[in-house]
């Protein structure tokens, strides 16, 4: 097998808000600002190992993240879960993603869920929300980043209606 590529997927939120169950919101809000700390302790717990080794280094990356260095974070259209007080899942979305190659508009940075609580549709549920939000202030798509070989993202977001950017429809 080749190596994992970074793809770019788009959807119209419309389609990705088509099959939305009554109560994908429940236990949903908009991130704040002071969901920073906490959400450096999900990416940890979502990644460690593989994207960062310390849970300095992931306290770091969020900071990256709220200071704006991958696109001026959209609060109101990234959505957060908590249980028991602790941020349990993420999608945090940016106005506009910096790099050349992606899409103008809405772009999803992060999607993470921490592994005790995966398979309970968090993803799915936070990706709706995050569309809800975007639509409901007019926006009409949103893009992401997507590894070649994340077999389990890449299903989500199927479902969803991404298609890889230019065969969006």
């Amino acid at each position: 097998m080749g190596e994992s590529q970074q793809l770019t997927w788009s959807a119209r939120l419309a389609d990705v808000l088509r099959a939305a169950p009554p109560d994908y919101g429940r236990g949903i809000r908009p991130a704040s600002k002071e969901d920073e700390i906490p959400l450096g302790e999900l990416y940890f717990a979502a990644y460690a190992g593989r994207e960062v080794a310390r849970l300095e280094e992931a306290h770091e990356e969020l900071r990256r993240t709220f200071a704006g260095e991958y696109g001026a974070l959209d609060l109101a259209g990234s959505s957060v879960a908590a249980s028991e007080q602790r941020l349990v899942g993420a999608v945090l979305t940016v106005h506009e993603a910096p790099w050349p190659d992606t899409p103008s508009g809405p772009f999803v940075i992060e999607v993470m869920v921490h592994p005790r609580w995966r398979r309970r549709h968090l993803a799915l549920r936070c990706m709706l929300s995050t569309a809800a939000a975007l639509r409901s202030r007019g926006e009409e798509h949103m893009a992401l980043r997507v590894k070649s070989d994340n077999e389990g993202a890449l299903a989500l977001y199927r479902r969803l209606g991404f298609r890889p950017v230019g065969e969006e429809g």
